[in-house]
């Protein structure tokens, strides 16, 4: 996964991986998704629909550059493994919910609704 890290200096990159080993060493898991059971036909299509992916899309879009959309839902400096996991899987719930809009699998706004960012550990 491409960070979007730019490097300026080997000092810089040393501080960084410092920092990385001593602050952010825990194991923050969040799951991001529809709580409703008919999303899975959206996202894969079924025999008679066809296929109208939200969540991978969402997922690709903020791997792209996890770091820019995580600055984008952090509550303030991202300083923490919890921080930044928290962002990225609010950025993820945050694009379903735009793709779901844009792709207009409203459905008087039930999956819209039902998609978020849970921590579970």
């Amino acid at each position: 996964m491409g960070w979007g890290v730019s490097v300026t200096g080997v000092a810089n990159v040393l501080s960084l991986f410092d920092q990385l080993e001593t602050n952010w060493s825990g194991d923050t898991l969040y799951l991001t998704g529809p709580s409703v059971e008919y999303a899975i036909h959206h996202e894969y299509g079924t025999s008679k629909m066809e296929a109208r992916p939200f969540m991978r899309p969402a997922a690709e879009r903020v791997k792209a550059d996890p770091m820019k959309y995580a600055k984008q839902y952090a509550n303030g400096p991202i300083q923490s493994e919890e921080q930044l996991v928290g962002a990225v899987a609010l950025a993820i719930e945050r694009e379903a919910k735009k793709i779901v809009k844009r792709k207009d699998i409203w459905d008087q706004g039930n999956l819209h609704g039902s998609i978020e960012a849970r921590r579970v550990r």
